[in-house]
């Protein structure tokens, strides 16, 4: 009986091994299998760093499109140049269409990845449009002295996957900024413009801009977070929702309605 009983726990014993051997090497093949630019989306891994410059024709607009990051500097000649990681690069999908510079990330179902793996930097002579439908940052390297830039992050139709979370910060020397936003995108401005104009149409984008020095400053704000500015010779335009104005400089030309419980207020 004893007999019987030791060779029926020898038995499991084995049958357990074989389990947890065969699972291993079903793990150690799925592993090994993802980390490959052909594994699928769900399953697949960074891979090693690796950068690519790119050539392409003249833009002088930029959108970046799902899980990118990308770094602006101005220069006199336009240059690409990309970090990502080796098992993302080929789905990754880089084209200028009417003078727009797209940036699009087609990785998906990151089960094994980190975000935010690939950084585009780009160096240009100017820019008149910086679009964010990413969920990631636009940021400036050094001081931008765009004349004429348009900055938006709204849902616009023709995006695979249109985003109104991705963040700006950037440093400009300029004669007219734009900002257009419905979304939850932060704005985080600085330097020196002779004209801000400013429209939140929607939900709770938010503009950080006491360090923007802007000579005239015109609002329409439909949003419901704050909107920071820092006037020097005028603010106008109107409030119409829950979101404060608020201007650290109190111009000699004041004239903005509000039209709803959000308020401009003058803190230093």
């Amino acid at each position: 009986m004893n007999y019987i009983i030791n060779l029926h726990r020898w038995m499991l014993g084995t049958l357990s091994r074989k389990r947890i051997t065969l699972f291993s090497l079903l793990i150690a093949t799925l592993f090994y299998s993802c980390d490959s630019e052909d594994a699928t989306d769900c399953l697949q891994t960074d891979g090693d760093a690796i950068t690519r410059t790119l050539e392409l024709p003249f833009f002088d607009k930029v959108r970046t499109e799902n899980d990118m990051r990308l770094e602006i500097t101005q220069g006199d000649t336009q240059s690409i140049t990309v970090e990502t990681r080796e098992n993302l690069f080929n789905d990754l999908v880089f084209k200028v269409e009417d003078d727009t510079f797209i940036m699009q990330n087609k990785n998906g179902c990151p089960i094994f990845r980190n975000f935010g793996r690939t950084l585009v930097r780009i160096t240009v002579p100017n820019l008149t449009f910086i679009k964010n439908s990413a969920t990631y940052e636009i940021t400036s390297n050094g001081t931008l002295s765009f004349p004429r830039v348009l900055l938006e992050s709204v849902t616009t139709p023709g995006i695979d996957s249109p985003n109104k979370t991705g963040d700006f910060f950037l440093d400009f020397e300029s004669e007219r900024i734009t900002v257009v936003a419905n979304g939850m995108s932060d704005f985080h401005l600085s330097g020196t413009t002779d004209i801000l104009n400013v429209n939140f149409s929607d939900e709770f984008p938010k503009l950080y801009g006491e360090d923007l020095i802007a000579q005239d400053v015109i609002v329409r704000h439909v949003g419901a977070a704050p909107m920071i500015v820092n006037p020097q010779a005028s603010i106008t335009g109107e409030i119409r929702a829950t979101g404060d104005v608020i201007s650290r400089n109190e111009p000699p030309i004041v004239d903005v309605l509000e039209l709803f419980t959000g308020r401009l207020l003058f803190e230093e």
